[in-house]
């Protein structure tokens, strides 16, 4: 039930095969603060959920916001937050789109989305905080690792192995100082 200033959307799909992606269009009118997506679909079906605003669902387009894997299937997007790996910002009016990506399925399965759109007048947007900035600014070798998984990240949710950011760079930290103390000393002779 939409509590006052909501307006609720329910949009039908059928999931029929893996990899083929669903698309739901739906308006979003003017004076709108915050999208609310809500999946409902079987315990036993696996299915990405994600979002597209009024700048169209193309590929690579300007208007995505964000897809979640099976993990979760509810997000929401305002102009000064969003659910975790969405992308806040202005909620524009238009044609927005809910994008259903099937993982698994034992068959063509019917789903409903539900979208409550909230009016309302719209929050400051949203700032990214400040950056770590340069590391060392010479040439130099760098060690690292390029592939990392955070609790955003579909297949870390499911194995439960990911670390947060942070947790990954206090890991990386306590790596390096592992290594420079055990590492042997070195010395030169004339």
């Amino acid at each position: 039930m939409a509590g006052p200033g909501e307006h609720t959307v329910r949009l039908a799909g059928t999931l029929r095969r893996v990899g083929e992606y669903v698309y739901l269009p739906f308006d979003v009118p003017a004076g709108t603060n915050r999208v609310h997506v809500r999946l409902d679909a079987p315990a036993d079906v696996a299915v990405g959920t994600g979002l597209f605003d009024e700048r169209g669902p193309g590929y690579q387009s300007a208007g995505f916001r964000g897809v979640y894997g099976e993990e979760r299937r509810e997000c929401f997007v305002a102009a000064h937050e969003a659910s975790r790996s969405f992308i806040p910002g202005p909620i524009g009016a238009g044609t927005w789109t809910v994008l259903l990506a099937p993982f698994r399925l034992g068959g063509p399965v019917d789903v409903t989305v539900v979208v409550t759109l909230t009016a309302g007048p719209e929050q400051p947007a949203f700032r990214i905080g400040p950056t770590q900035g340069v590391v060392r600014a010479e040439p130099g070798w760098y060690r690292g690792d390029l592939h990392c998984h955070t609790p955003e990240s579909s297949d870390a949710w499911v194995t439960g192995s990911a670390l947060t950011p942070q947790g990954w760079a206090r890991t990386c930290r306590e790596i390096v100082r592992s290594a420079s103390t055990s590492s042997p000393s070195r010395t030169t002779t004339s």
